[in-house]
């Protein structure tokens, strides 16, 4: 540290230098530091495709720490709360050709899972909870409020609290330029970090009254958390729920809950999404105030008119909703058919699978018992053959012509259910019948192996 503060005085001695000159000799001097170790509470995590940017800080300051995605393990779980040690070295880094320098966690260890700011959030909130500012359960079941849903009284005066120079009036001036200069929109500046908010917005507050405004905002654009963490005060948080009429919040960016924003009656995203909540319901006020002018002008018989058209529009309506309800009930029972006929179907195609394989049960039945019988025919008729060989000459050689013939003919019909089981050939193909009534009658009528693996081939639709 002498070395690199004997550095910095030369160059204070010399003339000045360029900015490349500066963070170069800040670079050399940061390469030499070596890795020390690091403890405090997380308080934001951003995530990246290189790895996740963690917001370390304790009751005095903040700084951030990039941990490589390559360190972090699937089952670690580094969320906002957590007290961690890490051991990290400030390094360069080159980003859109200039040199700047972030330090890097080369390990990270989580020492408790409820750190000190964690734990002092925590019991602000139920201390609000106690006083009944804060509904219970309110960060669980927290959402920001939509602009179009944000459900505004009338609002013919609005008062922003603000600082004048900050980034978040400018954009939420960029929404409800129209209405500025109409009487509606007031601006009253006050400091909007640190203890300044504090004093500042307490004592806004204590001043409008009831009658004063039909709405007041607390804006502030974005930043780190260090000067968004005020927003986390009590105080802050009991003086907008205890305000005398209500109080919208709209404070940092979309990863910014606050417990100020948990007092608040509603809470934007940003300044820029308040100002659309308001421009909608200026806008939405105007019409009404159009349409009733319209109405007052309008006299006795253009009002009786109007009634009578919203009788007729109540009638039609009358009409559709009971048409839905016909309509409704005619899908119903529609839907109920079609389930039944798929049932019927259901059942139908199991009864033909039945009758179906009881008629080719049958056939194969009647194809083995007509094969045992030709089987018997043709050993009888080569016994009797065999027994014609006896007498010699001419008859004993047809005699044994006569037995060979038979036993061939008796083991081709014994081959019979065998045969019946082979597919049909193409020439076989060409009998099947046309139609599912003919197909229907040769089934119970088949005897031969052949006509049934035509028929076991082919089954007609009609």
């Amino acid at each position: 540290m002498k070395h690199v503060s004997g550095v910095f005085g030369s160059m204070a001695l010399r003339s000045s230098v360029s900015v490349a000159q500066a963070l170069e000799v800040v670079g050399t001097h940061l390469a030499e530091v070596e890795g020390f170790r690091i403890r405090g509470e997380i308080v934001h995590v951003g995530e990246s495709d290189r790895g996740l940017w963690l917001t370390l800080a304790d009751q005095d300051a903040v700084i951030a720490l990039f941990v490589r995605a390559a360190l972090i393990a699937p089952s670690d779980a580094l969320r906002p709360g957590q007290v961690v040690e890490a051991k990290a070295v400030p390094r360069p880094e080159k980003k859109a050709g200039s040199k700047w320098y972030l330090l890097t966690a080369s390990r990270v260890r989580v020492l408790g899972e409820v750190g000190p700011i964690a734990e002092q959030r925590t019991l602000a909130t139920e201390s609000l909870e106690a006083e009944g500012l804060v509904r219970p359960n309110a960060w669980g079941g927290f959402k920001f409020t939509p602009p179009r849903r944000a459900g505004f009284p009338t609002l013919n005066r609005v008062i922003i609290l603000t600082a004048q120079k900050g980034a978040g009036w400018g954009d939420f001036k960029s929404q409800v330029a129209q209405h500025l200069h109409s009487g509606v929109i007031e601006t009253r500046w006050i400091r909007v970090q640190g203890d300044g908010l504090v004093e500042d917005l307490t004592r806004e507050l204590d001043q409008i009254g009831a009658g004063d405004a039909d709405l007041v905002i607390v804006m502030r654009g974005g930043g780190g958390w260090a000067d968004l963490r005020v927003f986390d005060d009590v105080r802050v948080a009991r003086a907008v729920a205890s305000a005398k009429l209500p109080v919208a919040t709209a404070v940092g960016h979309a990863s910014n809950i606050s417990l100020t924003d948990l007092a608040a009656s509603w809470a934007f995203i940003t300044p820029s999404v308040a100002g659309e909540a308001v421009r909608a319901a200026l806008w939405l006020q105007e019409r009404r105030d159009e349409a009733s002018r319209e109405t007052r002008a309008e006299g006795p018989a253009a009002r009786a008119l109007s009634a009578s058209k919203r009788a007729a529009i109540e009638s039609l309506t009358s009409d559709l909703t009971r048409e839905r309800e016909h309509s409704r009930s005619a899908r119903q029972v529609a839907m109920d058919l079609q389930a039944r006929i798929r049932e019927s179907e259901r059942a139908y195609a199991e009864v033909w699978l039945f009758a179906e394989k009881l008629l080719f049960d049958a056939a194969r039945s009647r194809i083995r018992t007509r094969s045992r019988w030709l089987s018997a025919l043709g050993g009888v008729v080569g016994y009797l053959a065999l027994l014609a060989t006896n007498g010699g000459g001419v008859w004993g050689a047809a005699g044994l012509s006569g037995a060979v013939g038979a036993v061939g003919f008796t083991v081709y019909a014994w081959r019979g259910p065998r045969r019946a089981a082979k597919p049909a050939s193409t020439r076989e193909l060409r009998r099947a019948p046309k139609t599912l009534a003919i197909w229907f009658k040769r089934l119970q009528e088949v005897r031969t192996p052949r006509e049934f693996r035509v028929l076991a081939a082919v089954r007609p639709r009609a």
